[in-house]
């Protein structure tokens, strides 16, 4: 309604504010072509009306969708870049910290953790001295992810379990169930199933708030079946199958209303606790881990310059790779069956 009455007027500023908002809507859903298509008219705006602070957001923005959606690391570090070195020529501090902390998800991402850790302290220590309380959250998380990925889980707990408080504190419910997943993801690292459990619960319910305040059946949808989504229906189902709890996993199985989520467990008796099921899903978070080894491995030597990538190391990888994908469906097709 704002985009509408802001065009009809010819209300250029108002304009790019609603494509920049429309933006940010698209970006929680999911939605990486619209959010994209928004965030790049709110920065032709900003570049027709010559704001210079209203560009670096945009730019920001565009980043984030590289990263998180397309996973085009590159393209993403290239905006965060551009958005980085415009923050510094405006005196803009805060989106300074943002493109900082962003620059060190991008190597997080990339596997260069040390690098990443200290974009991310640089990040938080600016927008930290702002005392802005949003971006201090989300610099937490994602410094908590870094420190994951390292096995360091103690200190990756207390970094997401700051970003849950944090966000309890201001009320954003979009950012807390992302965080109470980390927490919980963390929790079983250190093998403390109960607080797992708990946490994964509570990202769900946080979850459930979230899509009740969606009105369109598709958008409804298209949240749901989002990668993390699915994941904390996932991670929770297979801890409380293996924790003897399969009544209980089947109410959050249908509560999911993810395909690919019934499609896995959906014909599983909720009755009593079955040995052969414990071990189809050992065997399948095994297949799983193995699965993901070989996709990093494998990213790790295509990032390389061509000239220095083994071609034969390549070929093994992709070949085992295509093996391990094939025994991990034939897991899965037990598992559905069982």
């Amino acid at each position: 309604k704002a985009l509408k009455t802001a065009q009809d007027n010819n209300d250029t500023w108002t304009e790019l504010w609603a494509y920049s908002g429309i933006g940010d809507i698209y970006f929680d859903l999911g939605d990486s072509h619209n959010a994209i298509r928004s965030f790049e008219y709110y920065l032709d705006r900003a570049t027709g009306l010559g704001s210079k602070t209203d560009r670096a957001i945009a730019l920001n923005d565009i980043g984030r969708v590289y990263l998180e959606y397309k996973e085009d690391y590159d393209k993403a570090r290239e905006y965060f870049l551009e958005a980085l070195d415009l923050a510094v020529l405006t005196g803009y501090t805060l989106m300074e910290g943002v493109a900082t902390a962003n620059i060190g998800v991008v190597y997080s991402k990339k596997g260069s953790y040390k690098k990443a850790l200290t974009y991310h302290d640089k990040g938080i220590s600016i927008v930290r001295s702002l005392n802005n309380t949003y971006t201090e959250m989300q610099g937490l998380s994602e410094k908590g992810e870094t420190l994951f990925q390292m096995e360091k889980y103690k200190e990756a707990l207390e970094c997401h379990l700051l970003s849950v408080e944090l966000s309890e504190s201001i009320g954003n419910n979009v950012e807390k169930w992302k965080y109470e997943l980390n927490a919980a993801k963390t929790y079983e690292g250190l093998e403390d199933v109960d607080n797992a459990i708990a946490y994964y619960k509570q990202s769900i319910n946080t979850l459930s708030g979230i899509k009740k305040k969606i009105k369109s059946d598709a958008l409804k949808q298209g949240f749901s079946d989002q990668e993390r989504q699915i994941e904390v229906y996932k991670r929770l189902i297979d801890l409380l199958i293996k924790n003897n709890m399969a009544k209980e996993a089947f109410r959050y199985i249908e509560e999911s209303k993810s395909k690919i989520i019934k499609d896995a467990f959906g014909d599983v008796k909720p009755i009593a606790y079955d040995e052969d099921l414990q071990n189809t899903l050992s065997q399948v978070d095994k297949i799983e881990k193995k699965k993901e080894a070989i996709e990093r491995q494998l990213f790790e030597e295509r990032k390389k310059p061509k000239e220095e990538q083994d071609k034969t190391k390549i070929d093994i990888l992709t070949n085992t790779l295509a093996t391990t994908e094939g025994e991990f469906n034939q897991w899965m097709l037990t598992l559905k069956f069982q």
